[in-house]
């Protein structure tokens, strides 16, 4: 019995933190990225996340801390693979994760156009208690 237990349980522990995948951890966010992106992209990928979080955290006022957890893919394939959502394929946040292709983010050049900035907005409101949820999809 126990066997068999240990045995289910194998796939569940190996989702946990794919080997295809580094860690780099910020104030905000734990981004978890394909090892293909080099360490100077991902910490600009960082420093943008935290950026329009402050923002956004300031803008809505938003007093606690928690960490949400990114995962920063190579291409828009994956962030539908990843996140299990047609939705969106530059990013998508879903069950308190953000998804993001990366490339997609790192080429936005403003923050009207910048994925980044729909998916923390997400996140920030999710956090607000009370908030509806189809205010944080329209925002």
């Amino acid at each position: 019995m126990l066997l068999f237990a240990i045995a289910a349980m194998f796939p569940v522990v190996l989702r946990g933190q794919p080997k295809k995948f580094a860690t780099l951890t910020t104030a905000t966010f734990r981004i978890r990225y394909d090892r293909t992106f080099s360490a100077p992209e991902i910490e600009k990928l960082g420093k943008l996340l935290e950026k329009t979080y402050g923002a956004y955290r300031s803008k809505f006022g938003l007093s606690d801390h928690r960490t949400i957890e990114v995962y920063a893919l190579s291409s828009g394939n994956r962030v539908h693979t990843e996140s299990r959502s047609r939705a969106f394929d530059d990013a998508v946040f879903r069950d308190g994760t953000i998804y993001l292709d990366a490339r997609a983010v790192l080429r936005s050049d403003t923050a009207v156009h910048n994925p980044a900035a729909r998916v923390v907005s997400e996140s920030v409101l999710d956090a607000l208690k009370g908030c509806p949820r189809w205010l944080i999809e329209v925002y």
